[in-house]
């Protein structure tokens, strides 16, 4: 499970504004989040703006 403290500050920016569009707090928006074993520093998990599986790039952007 990634926690806060692991988001890179474009992962943290994208969170943020999930938080801010959905009301649900990021460590509720991250319980299904893991680190990508093939692709440094991404996590892959339901994303939070679309609700659909994917990984999320340090930057912050995101593929599904």
């Amino acid at each position: 499970m990634i926690r806060q403290t692991d988001l890179t500050p474009g992962q943290w920016a994208r969170f943020y504004q999930a938080e801010q569009a959905t009301g649900r707090p990021v460590s509720e928006l991250l319980a299904d989040f893991r680190a990508d074993p093939w692709t440094p520093g991404a996590i892959c998990g339901t994303l939070p703006h679309c609700g659909l599986f994917g990984l999320m790039e340090p930057s912050g952007q995101c593929h599904t």
